[in-house]
């Protein structure tokens, strides 16, 4: 117990916050097979539009509770499932969604447009927002004024689903990105300049949730686009293997008793939830937790001297502090869910492992970087692969053969693996089971 917590005779009453976020991963799981953690993500974004009223105490400027996801994964592997199941909960508990499927103008589905007839027939009728009535000729009604800017989805919803993200990258819609940079900080604000003097601003405080398949150019994004760096990014890479199995365990879930599973626990999400208060108000933080908060910023620091080598190093050490940033979030939901108004370092500890999570996939992004001029060197493994066992003339151990590979091309033991298990999936290796438990060999 801190200093900042007394003794509670109640406290056995007080909701807990692995209640609530485990009953939301097993609605999750009832709808998406073999995605605990990216369920987990979503029910922090959950929490984040729920408690969007709310400010953790931190400078000048504060910090919100919204958080907002960028998750990549390989295609029909539950991303489209997981939207639709969190939008189904967030309108069960009075939280407004929208998920954006087909997109052509991506810059006015999300941030607006301005209504050319609407300020002609204004222009027209000598209407503005201070005259917003002129009587008609003849005293039979009256020319109302009609409002020309119309706003995106982001002036208009809670939370902003975007199922098919790959659309920000395309060449016409990279400004957009920039114009929803200041959206997603505290306190949002979109602004959108448009032909001439006209501009479409207005507050914003959604949460925008995107997701997509990897993509060639990603790699490049991550690092020079700031959009990232506001966004709670995890990209998961799955081998063929991997992908074979969500897929058989995604077809259990058409069994209508998994439906009916959600429907119960659904009903109990929403007793438990409608407990919670959220009304606008400030929190703190105690001095252990800035001291945790501290101790998680220099182990990610670590990590990327460690991992990183180049210009790339100090490009990732930006999403250092996005980490630091949303580990503070996520504990203040943590807090607000227990009813109380003070984060402690208990809170930020319980963080690591979400936090820590998803920084390890950036890092393995940047380090590994499935991009074109990458795949050309997968030759050169092959290669190296093809020689070893050909001179030792039998199958080599999965466990030796990495560690060949890290000495050969000077690469992490995790980058030698990735590489190994990547050739297998292209069908130029193969693994092989061994006599003990869990031991492969390559052999091709």
């Amino acid at each position: 117990m801190t200093n900042c917590e007394t003794a509670n005779p109640n406290e056995d009453k007080i909701m807990k916050y692995e209640e609530l976020h485990l009953l939301f991963r097993e609605m999750a799981a009832c709808n998406s097979a073999m995605n605990p953690l990216p369920a987990t993500l979503y029910f922090h974004t959950l929490m984040g539009a729920f408690f969007k009223n709310k400010s953790i105490s931190w400078g000048i400027t504060n910090k919100d509770m919204r958080i907002h996801p960028f998750w990549v994964q390989d295609s029909r592997t539950g991303k489209g499932a997981l939207n639709k199941v969190l939008k189904i909960i967030v309108e069960a508990i009075g939280v407004s969604c929208v998920i954006e499927t087909d997109i052509t103008d991506i810059s006015s589905a999300l941030i607006g447009t301005y209504n050319h007839d609407n300020h002609k027939f204004n222009q027209d009728h000598g209407l503005s927002r201070i005259v917003p009535l002129i009587p008609k000729k003849g005293g039979k009604g009256a020319w109302e004024y009609k409002e020309p800017i119309e706003r995106g989805d982001l002036g208009t919803y809670d939370i902003v689903i975007i199922d098919e993200g790959k659309i920000f990258f395309q060449s016409q819609n990279e400004k957009t990105l920039t114009v929803l940079q200041p959206a997603l900080d505290f306190p949002g604000h979109v602004r959108k300049k448009m032909r001439g003097t006209t501009v479409i601003e207005y507050d914003c405080d959604a949460t925008l949730v995107t997701t997509t398949i990897p993509f060639d150019q990603m790699k490049r994004s991550i690092i020079d686009q700031g959009f990232f760096q506001r966004s709670l990014l995890f990209i998961r890479r799955l081998s063929a293997s991997q992908i074979h199995q969500m897929r058989k365990e995604a077809r259990k879930l058409k069994n209508p008793e998994h439906r009916q599973k959600f429907k119960t626990l659904l009903v109990q999400f929403k007793e438990k939830i409608s407990k919670l208060n959220r009304d606008e108000e400030i929190i703190f933080v105690d001095d252990k937790a800035v001291g945790v908060l501290n101790k998680f910023s220099d182990e990610l620091f670590s990590t990327v001297q460690q991992r990183i080598v180049g210009p790339e190093a100090i490009s990732i050490l930006s999403f250092s502090q996005t980490f630091e940033d949303f580990s503070l979030k996520i504990a203040g939901h943590i807090a607000l869910i227990e009813g109380r108004k003070i984060v402690t370092d208990k809170d930020i500890e319980r963080t690591f492992y979400i936090a820590k999570n998803f920084f390890d996939t950036i890092i393995n992004e940047i380090e590994v970087g499935i991009e074109k001029e990458e795949k050309e060197k997968y030759e050169k493994y092959f290669e190296f692969i093809k020689k070893v066992i050909v001179i030792g003339k039998a199958p080599i151990k999965l466990s030796d053969l990495v560690e060949l590979v890290r000495k050969n091309f000077n690469v992490s033991a995790s980058t030698a693996r990735k590489k190994i298990e990547q050739l297998k999936d292209m069908n130029y290796i193969k693994f092989d089971d061994g006599n003990k438990f869990n031991t492969k060999y390559v052999n091709i």
